[in-house]
């Protein structure tokens, strides 16, 4: 519990986080790595849908259809949304919440420990630097969960920046086809009435 010593807040910690990710991608990197806080539930619902669980219904689609891979089990990137989603389900009610929490007993234990004892069992909350706790948890969880070696973080930052173009030039196309549609689209109207 950092308490009130040494808070951790979730804004930074995700901030901080999605700056990690950028700085030690994992080889697996499918997307841009990002993070957000969406407080309604409804537009959360939507964002979700829209930007991981569609996303991953496509990628399975053309794995299968056009490549002619079999997406079961783990190689599905939906069942693998539905893990991460079961996860972010699981945390929810302490992100979504205010936690007011004391931390009084544990100060109370470490200042009776004699100096040895301090030294030997570092306990002290506002001692913790947490950019450096959330570096090497973020190492940690790409080493140890994902099992992606240190040796490959060269090869994953050039997929990061494949990503990158990639993302850039599909939110381009996005535009141009979204000016297209409401250009013709107007033409269209326009062409119809004047049939009428």
């Amino acid at each position: 519990v950092s308490g009130f010593r040494n808070p951790m807040k979730w804004r930074w910690t995700t901030e901080r986080i999605a700056e990690l990710a950028y700085k030690y991608p994992s080889k697996f990197l499918t997307r841009l790595p990002s993070s957000y806080f969406i407080k309604a539930g409804k537009l959360y619902n939507l964002y979700d849908t829209l930007n991981h669980k569609l996303p991953a219904y496509m990628m399975d689609l053309v794995r299968s259809k056009l490549l002619g891979q079999r997406c079961e089990g783990r190689s599905s990137a939906l069942v693998g949304y539905s893990r991460i989603r079961q996860m972010t389900d699981i945390v929810t009610p302490f992100t979504s919440n205010q936690w007011l929490l004391s931390d009084s007993n544990v100060q109370a234990l470490f200042e009776c420990l004699d100096p040895a004892d301090r030294q030997l069992f570092h306990f002290d909350v506002a001692s913790i630097n947490w950019q450096n706790y959330l570096t090497s948890y973020i190492i940690g969880a790409r080493i140890y969960l994902m099992h992606d070696e240190p040796k490959n973080l060269p090869a994953a930052l050039l997929l990061l920046q494949q990503r990158k173009r990639l993302n850039s030039l599909l939110f381009g196309a996005t535009l141009l086809l979204a000016y297209f549609l409401f250009i013709w689209g107007g033409q269209l109207e326009v062409t119809v009435l004047s049939w009428l």
